[in-house]
């Protein structure tokens, strides 16, 4: 080998090796949003479709499949007898404090139980109901629409998200959001597929076409494919 070319080689191992050794080792992070528990019918999950989650303050989550409820304890979801409903055409959920409450709506036609500040509220397609004193309480929805979601607000009224647009609910009705961009294109105006409000209150909604939310000034922003969205 010639003998200028091996000290360089041997002077580049030792820069190669002395900067390898100092490489930091990346910290282990874990992040909450990254972490997920699957759980399977091993611990206990019904077999059949489940059609509703409900998580009610110092309740365990519980979920709701074929017409029966199971409740999440010591990391099993057990059967949870004590909500079963009388009979198919009624619906039976826990209140604030745990206790059964049974309403006269059918379970297979509940989308959602919301629940706030002491507010439960039971969603079907057809018509959001709210729980007073033990009955489901009509809100008067427009009966030609059909209920995709809905979202309690921060005053506690509802959102909802329907094949007609996106509406708010008021003391005397619901009326209908309007979410305008700058070329006074109306998001809302169709059918809106879920809505949600994030932990700083700011109301979001999802179409076909993409998502949007409405900012602390009262504007739209506005999300869709060439923005990062998945098409699909």
């Amino acid at each position: 080998m010639n003998n200028l070319l091996l000290p360089a080689i041997l002077c580049g191992f030792t820069v190669w090796s002395a900067t390898a050794a100092t490489v930091p080792t990346p910290i282990p992070n874990r992040f909450r949003q990254e972490i997920a528990t699957r759980f399977t019918v091993a611990d206990g999950l019904p077999a059949n479709e489940v059609q509703l989650l409900d998580f009610a303050s110092g309740q365990p989550p519980r979920l709701f499949a074929s017409g029966r409820w199971a409740a999440l304890r010591n990391g099993r979801w057990e059967p949870d007898p004590a909500l079963t409903p009388p009979s198919p055409d009624r619906f039976t959920l826990a209140d604030a404090q745990g206790e059964a409450i049974t309403v006269a709506l059918a379970g297979r036609d509940i989308l959602q139980i919301l629940r706030r500040d002491g507010r439960i509220f039971v969603i079907t397609a057809a018509d959001p109901y709210a729980i007073v004193d033990g009955r489901a309480q009509s809100l008067g929805w427009p009966s030609q629409f059909l209920i995709r979601q809905a979202a309690i607000a921060p005053d506690r009224t509802l959102v909802v998200a329907s094949n007609a647009g996106l509406f708010q609910q008021r003391e005397r009705g619901w009326s209908r959001i309007d979410a305008r961009d700058l070329h006074d294109r109306d998001w809302a105006a169709g059918e809106i597929l879920g809505v949600t409000f994030d932990s700083e209150n700011r109301l979001w909604f999802a179409t076909r076409a993409g998502v949007g939310f409405r900012s602390d000034d009262g504007s739209w922003r506005f999300f869709e494919g060439r923005d990062g969205l998945p098409d699909n």
